[in-house]
This record gives C-alpha cells, sequence and structure tokens, in this order.
C-alpha cells in the first residue's frame, strides 16, 4: 500500500478519530474512544467504527486502519 495518509483530526473527550486519505480522496476512516460503560460499570475503549469507501473495500484498508487504531490504544497503555 502507498501512498495515502493517515490523518489525526479530533482528540476530543479521550478519542482518536482517522481519516485515511489518498491524495483529495477519502478512502475510509476508524474513529475509538474513551467512555462509560453502563454494562460493565468502568470506563473502557470502544471501537466507534471502521468505514472504508466502497471501491476501495477488499484491499485491506480496513487492517490498516485498526493497525492505526491499535498502535494508538497501545500508546494509552491499553
Amino acid at each position: 500500500m502507498g501512498g495515502y495518509l493517515i490523518l489525526s483530526l479530533l482528540g476530543i473527550y479521550r478519542s482518536f478519530f482517522r481519516l485515511l486519505v489518498d491524495g483529495e480522496k477519502l478512502l475510509g476512516c476508524g474513529v475509538i474512544r474513551w467512555k462509560w460503560s453502563k454494562d460493565t460499570y468502568c470506563f473502557g475503549w470502544w471501537l466507534y467504527g471502521i468505514w472504508i469507501n466502497f471501491d476501495c473495500r477488499g484491499q485491506g484498508l480496513g487492517v490498516v486502519l485498526m493497525e492505526k487504531l491499535f498502535e494508538e490504544l497501545s500508546q494509552e497503555k491499553c
């Protein structure tokens, strides 16, 4: 894979929002967030979503985004 960038847009509420772009074309995005769980009664990291442009699916871009999000979590000592 080459030529694309992963951009960080927002860092509010201890969240990570990443865009995967190639030039001016949006290839995908992913979001994780630190939040309270009503089910477990504690804070934890939640995957809010992964989106890959329909025309770009099947190229491993979702894996690229998940690896970047996991990298962010490892820096948070998760």
